[in-house]
């Protein structure tokens, strides 16, 4: 089976939309023989790759440059953008937001990522039993239901974690990457019954 893609979305401000022009110039030079379909979407230039699940859009407009993978992924983003959620409504006043905050206090930077750790670690673990079984296909019989034990179970993985931050930033000594996950520590035994 297809593992489920993984929604995700970048979104930058950008500075000088004219580097980001003569960029673009160059993508189109190569993405439209690649496949790849010029767009306009919601007062935004762009393009457009692949097809569900794997949808790719790469944005520019309005101050901001966007990458969004998955299906419906560029819609929902472009949308945000032209009109931002607020007060309980915005990710910055979420409950898990919050948390992540606490775990790791944004700075000014790079980049920041906050992640619903419980819902990444599932799509990770059907990702990699989907490759595990790929990997398996030459392997003894009996060797096969010990490498897929490995990788835990939906089930296992439930409630073992919160919410996760991650951020980038530069000082004197070069570029820092720092993370922090929440563990709960309430998932399953480990052992599949």
């Amino acid at each position: 089976p297809m593992p489920q893609i993984q929604r995700q979305a970048w979104v930058w401000n950008i500075q000088n939309e004219g580097v980001w022009n003569n960029m673009f110039t160059m993508i189109n030079n190569v993405a439209q023989g690649g496949g790849a379909q010029k767009v306009q979407e919601q007062g935004f230039d762009g393009y457009r790759f692949g097809a569900p699940p794997m949808e790719i859009g790469l944005f520019k407009g309005k101050g901001f440059l966007v990458a969004a993978i998955g299906q419906g992924v560029s819609e929902e983003i472009l949308s945000v953008l032209n009109n931002p959620p607020a007060g309980e409504g915005a990710m910055r006043n979420s409950p898990g937001y919050q948390r992540a905050r606490q775990l790791l206090k944004p700075k000014d930077g790079i980049s920041y990522q906050y992640v619903d750790m419980d819902r990444y670690s599932k799509s990770l673990a059907r990702i990699m039993l989907t490759l595990v079984e790929g990997a398996m296909v030459d392997a003894p019989a009996d060797v096969r239901p010990l490498l897929k034990k490995l990788i835990p179970s939906e089930k296992e993985l439930e409630d073992l974690f919160g919410v996760g931050g991650s951020h980038m930033y530069m000082n004197d000594h070069g570029m820092v990457a720092q993370s922090a996950i929440e563990f709960k520590g309430k998932g399953g035994s480990g052992v599949d019954n």
